[in-house]
C-alpha cells in the first residue's frame, strides 16, 4: 500500500509544481496559485515520510533473508527521503520570493527570479540524487526479490532493468542532461505492480520461511 501512496503522491505533487512554473515568468503564477502549490509541495513532503515507512517494512521482511541487503535497502531509502525532503525545502522557499515580487511597488526585484531558480535548480540537483541512490541501492533488493521468487520473476526483472535505468538517467540528470520523467516509466510500472501484488496477494509466510534456510 505504502508503494501506491507514496507513487501517488510523488506523481501529484511533481506535475503539479512543474505545472506552476513551466512559464519563463513564472513567480506570478506561483502567487496566484499559492494554495495549489503548497499542496503539491506538502505532498512530496508526505511521499519521503512514505518513503521511510518502505524501507523500514521491507527491513523487517528481508531481514531474515539477507540482513546486509534489508539495512542496504533502509538506509537507501532513509537517504531518499531526507535529500527529497532536502529538496522540499527548496521549493518552498520560492513561494517566499514569489510573496516578495508580487509586493514590489516598482518593478520586481530580478535577484529574486535568480534565487527562486537557484532554489528550482537546488531542488532538481537533490531529486537527482536520491533517484541516483534509490536506483542503486534498490538493485540488490530486486536481485534478491528474483533469487528467492519472493514475488513473481517478471516483477523482479522489471525492478532490476527499471533502478539501473534510473540510476543511471539521475546520474546523467546531475553532469547537467536530464533525460525526462520518460526514464522512470519502468520503475514506476515495478511500484504500482508490486504495490498491488503486495496488496492482492501479500508476502506467504512459508516462501519467506523458506529462504531463510536456502
Amino acid at each position: 500500500m505504502l508503494f501506491l501512496i507514496s507513487m501517488a503522491l510523488s506523481v501529484f505533487g511533481n506535475l503539479t509544481i512543474s505545472g506552476i512554473i513551466a512559464g519563463k515568468d513564472y513567480l506570478p503564477d506561483v502567487h496566484a496559485q499559492q494554495f495549489s502549490y503548497s499542496i503539491a509541495t506538502l505532498a512530496l513532503l508526505f511521499n519521503s515520510f512514505g518513503v521511510l515507512g518502505i524501507g523500514l517494512l521491507s527491513y523487517s521482511l528481508l531481514k531474515t533473508t539477507n540482513r546486509t541487503i534489508a539495512r542496504t535497502y533502509l538506509v537507501t531509502r532513509i537517504f531518499e527521503g531526507t535529500v527529497l525532503a532536502v529538496g522540499i525545502i527548496f521549493l518552498l522557499s520560492v513561494v517566499f520570493f514569489a510573496n516578495q515580487t508580487n509586493e514590489a511597488i516598482n518593478e520586481p526585484d530580478p535577484n529574486y527570479y535568480m534565487m527562486a531558480n537557484y532554489a528550482i535548480r537546488l531542488n532538481c540537483y537533490s531529486y537527482h540524487i536520491a533517484m541516483a541512490t534509490l536506483g542503486l541501492g534498490s538493485i540488490p533488493f530486486c536481485a534478491i526479490l528474483l533469487k528467492h521468487k519472493i514475488v513473481p520473476g517478471f516483477l523482479s526483472i522489471l525492478g532490476l532493468i527499471g533502478y539501473m535505468v534510473l540510476a543511471i538517467s539521475s546520474l546523467v540528470g546531475l553532469a547537467g542532461t536530464d533525460l525526462g520523467l520518460l526514464v522512470a516509466i519502468p520503475v514506476f510500472f515495478f511500484e504500482v505492480i508490486l504495490g498491488i501484488w503486495l496488496i492482492i496477494k501479500g508476502i506467504r509466510p512459508a516462501m519467506v520461511e523458506r529462504t531463510v534456510h536456502s
